[in-house]
């Protein structure tokens, strides 16, 4: 259902004669899912036009916390696809649950939505959900805020075109800070030589004590004692000789 509305003399400071309201209430109608189809919805419009009412539909943009199924999925993405494709601008925002069932076995959902094409969305001002007592349904009471766009403004900025460039090239030149003669050594160095991390002070220190040394090392040297240092090798052994008899009575 639509609702055209008529102002000769320019509507939310434009000069468009007229703007539409669109009012959705969708339900299941077999063959199909939904009694309202996107083309019927989001109309493609030269003027103002607000869609808004009960889609009947979940979609992770209004409702992320929602665990959707391949159904829900399938019924939500043809109505914001074409509400996308022709510009319009969601009004509601995510997690603003508009439906409050009155059994406990569902959970709240945002099934009331409202979209704004370009031409009128400059004059959108506010949306609010449960802002008004009560009706008595298990739908929220929704108000929506339609009026004149805000003048936006800017913040005060430097006038470039309007500086004495010529006359500022000479300061600019001696505010200029000079490079550094050398880049300043790493973190981790002593007066420029690198320093030896922890890991290797550790492999540098001997764990034995002074009189516990092994021969050939010396103090601060390497952990592991070279070949020459080492003992050589024991000669293998010959063959066992075999025990004597065990004598018999």
């Amino acid at each position: 259902m639509t609702l055209d509305v008529s102002m000769p003399q320019g509507c939310f400071g434009t000069h468009s004669p007229r703007f539409t309201i669109g009012n959705a209430k969708a339900r299941p109608v077999p063959p199909f899912s939904h009694s309202v189809l996107p083309e019927s919805s989001f109309l493609n419009l030269d003027h103002p036009y607000l869609d808004a009412g009960d889609f009947n539909i979940h979609n992770a943009a209004t409702d992320p916390l929602r665990l959707l199924s391949s159904k829900e999925e399938t019924e939500s993405a043809p109505h914001f696809g074409r509400s996308s494709d022709l510009g319009f601008t969601r009004l509601n925002g995510p997690r603003v649950y508009t439906r409050f069932p009155f059994s406990g076995t569902h959970r709240p959902s945002t099934i009331d939505l409202a979209f704004a094409n370009p031409h009128i969305f400059p004059a959108f001002h506010s949306w609010y959900a449960s802002s008004l007592p009560s009706t008595g349904s298990d739908h929220a009471p929704i108000v929506i805020s339609l009026g004149p766009p805000t003048p936006h403004r800017d913040k005060h900025r430097p006038r470039w075109q309007e500086a004495d460039w010529p006359g500022l090239m000479e300061r600019i030149k001696n505010g200029l800070i000079p490079p550094p003669s050398r880049p300043p050594p790493p973190a981790n160095s002593i007066h420029g030589s690198p320093r030896p991390s922890p890991h290797s002070q550790r492999q540098l220190k001997h764990p034995h004590p002074d009189h516990a040394r092994p021969q050939g090392l010396k103090p601060g040297g390497p952990r592991f004692l070279p070949l020459s240092a080492r003992s050589p090798p024991k000669p293998p052994e010959g063959p066992k000789k075999p025990w004597p008899p065990t004598p018999t009575e």
